[in-house]
């Protein structure tokens, strides 16, 4: 069950995934309810209760965040979606201001976050970006749009050079970035040798 996976948070995951369900399935494959959960997985486990950057992080706003985040477009546009998710948040025991600033921080993500929570939080929708299964996400979302092969090759390259906004992402992030950017490498003297893709 999805609600084992964040122990730590008090939230009805399953209750939040029922409310979503019809959103998530409207995602293209690599951003649907499983790729919410490793969103959220990642940004919590960027949480050090031993460091000063994260310790006093807010569990239940990261969660939020991370499990509304890959929906986010389709929710902050339609009153009656963002009210029925904020309707969600105060059932679980938040006030209705802390409600719509988890609204708010979903409108700064990706690219201005401002509270630790959202950083965290963009971080980890980075991360999961690189590497092998960073390759593999963006093949297939790549795919199911019909991109060509030079799309593909530019987005891995964005993906490489996307900023983390926390020191912990940032560290962890190194060896990840090294083995998308071979990847990449590789990639391109396939093509290259075989006159697919341009330098």
């Amino acid at each position: 069950m999805p609600q084992d996976f964040f122990p730590l948070a008090t939230l009805d995951i399953p209750k939040l995934r029922e409310l979503l369900a019809a959103l998530y399935g409207q995602n293209d494959p690599s951003e649907r309810w499983d790729q919410a959960l490793r969103v959220t997985r990642v940004a919590l486990g960027f949480i050090e209760s031993e460091q000063a950057e994260t310790k006093d992080v807010d569990i239940d706003t990261v969660a939020g965040l991370a499990l509304v985040f890959l929906v986010r477009h389709k929710i902050l546009p339609t009153l009656r979606m963002r009210a029925s998710v904020e309707a969600y948040f105060v059932s679980q025991g938040w006030t209705a201001v802390r409600s719509r600033q988890l609204m708010q921080g979903l409108e700064r993500l990706l690219d201005k976050p401002s509270s630790i929570e959202e950083k965290l939080v963009a971080d980890a929708e980075a991360w999961t970006r690189l590497g092998v299964l960073g390759f593999a996400r963006t093949s297939v979302t790549s795919g199911a749009l019909g991109q060509q092969l030079e799309t593909i090759a530019e987005q891995l390259h964005k993906n490489i050079h996307r900023r983390m906004f926390t020191r912990v992402a940032q560290s962890r992030s190194i060896a990840l970035r090294e083995e998308l950017r071979d990847m990449l490498s590789r990639l391109r003297k396939v093509f290259d040798d075989e006159g697919a893709l341009g330098a």
